[in-house]
């Protein structure tokens, strides 16, 4: 049995002890083993019905949507392919806009088949698209062992306050597993790094890749976007480093900015980029020519690292 504790962090901090970070919930266990994700809605639709903070956790062939604000499960996902064991798993508060009004007027008609989405709601109706009442609060998507991506629409029924999820899409997505996942800013592009160093850029809602990538260094451990959406950058388990000018496709830089495997990096407002290592080093990199411009050692070995900024 694992035990997860959500955290409340201040903006800005390297975590080196314990002091550093106040409880607001905890539950014991917490579908061990698996990745998790959060999803702060940010539609005007799902901000005026109060959505909450969602977390999105992976459980075996299960996918659990959490409230963050005291880690009650509000729904649940099971793959449809039997015994796929899920593996990453990224979210969204963002949905586009006409991908929205589409759903939301039609449904989603060309959806495959999906596993059981339930919820404490009443037993569904068979209606593939939300119903008036419902607003949408952003995606999910998760990886399985069988390399099969699913890309899944969270929707808040405002009448009932209950949750579903819905697959918009599912796609197999390269020959080798699938090693991270990530939303564009504008939630409607999803990034899968893979084992074999291949990087791909997918649109959700039109299902074509539009970004096909392979560097150097091996398996793909981070994929990041700045703020607005402009930057995409990768990071390897070798620890090599590409900045991609996400609207022309260009290289902007690459190289090999540690000897170490990276473990999570975030673009900066300045669209500088921060990088933490198994090195125990946070390091932050001039986005143009991935130029260090400083670095912090941590004390202790970091298995795992995520980043907030505060504007």
């Amino acid at each position: 049995n694992s035990f997860c504790t959500l955290l409340r962090p201040p903006l800005l901090a390297a975590m080196s002890g314990k002091d550093h970070f106040r409880k607001c919930w905890a539950q014991q266990p917490v579908y061990s083993g698996g990745p998790v994700a959060a999803i702060v809605p940010e539609g005007a639709a799902a901000k005026a019905a109060g959505a909450p903070g969602l977390l999105a956790m992976a459980f075996g062939c299960t996918l659990n949507l959490m409230r963050a604000s005291d880690g009650a499960t509000v729904a649940s996902f099971d793959s449809p392919l039997e015994e796929d064991v899920l593996l990453h798993v990224a979210g969204t508060g963002r949905y586009p806009e006409a991908a929205a009004a589409a759903a939301l007027a039609e449904g989603d008609d060309d959806a495959p088949a999906a596993g059981p989405s339930t919820t404490d709601a009443a037993d569904a109706t068979g209606e593939s698209g939300p119903s008036p009442a419902e607003v949408i609060c952003g995606s999910v998507a998760f990886s399985t062992e069988s390399r099969q991506i699913f890309a899944l629409r969270v929707t808040l029924d405002t009448y009932t306050d209950k949750y579903s999820l819905t697959v918009v899409k599912s796609w197999t997505a390269a020959q080798h597993a699938i090693a991270c996942l990530r939303f564009s800013p504008d939630g409607a592009h999803l990034a899968s790094g893979a084992t074999d160093g291949g990087l791909r850029v997918w649109d959700v809602h039109h299902h074509h890749v539009t970004h096909n990538y392979r560097g150097k260094g091996g398996i793909v451990t981070f994929v990041a976007f700045a703020a607005g959406g402009h930057l995409m950058a990768a990071g390897t388990v070798e620890g090599y480093v590409s900045i991609i000018d996400f609207e022309t496709k260009a290289v902007i830089a690459s190289s090999r900015a540690s000897n170490s495997a990276f473990e999570a990096a975030s673009f900066l407002p300045d669209d500088s980029l921060a990088c933490i290592g198994r090195d125990r080093r946070v390091a932050v990199f001039e986005p143009r020519t991935l130029k260090e411009r400083k670095a912090i050692v941590l004390r202790d070995h970091v298995a795992s690292a995520a980043f907030a900024t505060a504007e």
